[in-house]
C-alpha cells in the first residue's frame, strides 16, 4: 500500500497546526475572495448533500463499463464509515472554525454546533477519498485527480470555514482511506481468482 501522500499531509497538517494557522487564516479572513461564488460552489459540490449521490452515481458509470461493482459498494460502505468517524472526530475535538477565532487554539469539544466542527475538514477528506479512486480508473489522469483534491481543501481555508491543518489532515484521512479500500479491494480479488 502506498500511504505516502496521506504521511505526508499528515506531517504537513501538524505543522500548520504549531506555525501558519493563525497566521494564515487571519489573512484568509481579510480577502475579499472568501465571498467568491465559485468558491462557495466548488465547496458545495463536495459537500455530503451533493457529493454522495453524484460521487455513487459516477462510480456507478465506471463500474458499469469496467465491471468492478464490488469496489462501488466498498466505497459506498467506507465513505459512510469515514463520514461517521469524521463527524466523530469533529464532535470530540470541537475545534472553533477560523471565522469564530483567528487562531487555532480555541476548543469546545462535545458541542453539536457547526462553528465547533473544523478539524478535520470532511470535505478534504472525501475530495482525497474520490481521488484516489478516480487515480485507479484513470491513472493517466492522476495528476488532475491529485490537483482538484488539493483545490477543493484549500478552498475551504480562503472561505473561512477551515485553517490549514484542519483540510490537510482531512486529505491524510482521505488518502489513507482510499489507499486502504484499493489494498482491501485488491486482496479481495486475489482471494476470489485464486480462492
Amino acid at each position: 500500500m502506498n500511504y505516502t501522500l496521506a504521511l505526508f499531509y499528515g506531517l504537513l497538517s501538524a505543522l500548520c497546526f504549531v506555525y501558519v494557522d493563525s497566521f494564515v487564516s487571519f489573512y484568509a479572513l481579510q480577502l475579499p475572495i472568501k465571498n467568491s461564488a465559485s468558491l462557495h460552489t466548488l465547496s458545495y459540490l463536495f459537500s455530503p448533500k451533493v457529493h454522495i449521490p453524484l460521487s455513487l452515481l459516477l462510480l456507478l458509470a465506471f463500474a458499469i463499463r469496467k465491471k468492478n461493482s464490488p469496489l462501488i459498494l466498498s466505497y459506498a460502505g467506507l465513505q459512510l464509515l469515514v463520514g461517521t468517524a469524521i463527524q466523530g472526530i469533529k464532535f470530540c475535538i470541537g475545534r472553533a472554525r477560523p471565522h469564530i477565532q483567528t487562531g487555532g487554539d480555541s476548543f469546545l469539544p462535545f458541542t453539536l454546533h457547526s462553528f465547533y466542527h473544523s478539524f478535520p475538514s470532511g470535505h478534504a477528506t472525501v475530495a482525497a477519498l474520490f481521488a484516489v479512486l478516480l487515480c485507479k480508473y484513470l491513472p493517466e489522469r492522476k495528476w488532475i485527480w491529485h490537483t482538484c483534491a488539493i483545490v477543493l481543501a484549500l478552498s475551504r481555508v480562503l472561505v473561512g470555514k477551515h485553517f490549514c491543518s484542519d483540510v490537510f489532515f482531512g486529505l491524510s484521512i482521505g488518502y489513507c482511506s482510499g489507499e486502504f479500500l484499493l489494498h482491501t479491494f485488491r486482496s479481495f480479488e486475489r482471494n476470489i481468482v485464486h480462492g
